[in-house]
């Protein structure tokens, strides 16, 4: 199963095709015209399970192109779409290396009957 991501732009778009494992079979920015992004996706049609198209304005055209092309389409509501956070994002990754760390240090020190 194959899944399609667009991200729409004012004059151009990228488009990134990816299967159930997350490896990318496809991964290009293309200009904003309906016939090079369906010849792109072309290839993929029979695996392809969904289109997610994230543009803020002007999408109505690539939405109701491919739909009229017969892909599967969402649309991405970008004010519905949480922001990344990054701090949180550093902080639990700090907290994963800490954690890591600790784990690996006491592992280290231990004698041969588990007792530090």
């Amino acid at each position: 199963m194959l899944f399609c991501g667009i991200d729409l732009c004012s004059n151009n778009c990228f488009v990134v095709i990816s299967d159930d494992g997350d490896r990318v079979l496809y991964s290009r920015r293309l200009p904003n015209s309906l016939d090079q992004i369906c010849a792109a996706l072309n290839p993929y049609r029979t695996n392809l399970f969904g289109v997610v198209v994230e543009s803020t304005y002007n999408w109505y055209w690539l939405v109701n192109g491919l739909i009229d092309a017969g892909y599967p389409l969402q649309l991405a509501k970008t004010t519905a779409i949480k922001q990344y956070d990054r701090v949180a994002a550093f902080a639990i990754r700090w907290k994963v290396n800490q954690w890591e760390r600790g784990n690996s240090a006491s592992k280290s020190t231990l004698s041969s009957d588990g007792v530090m």
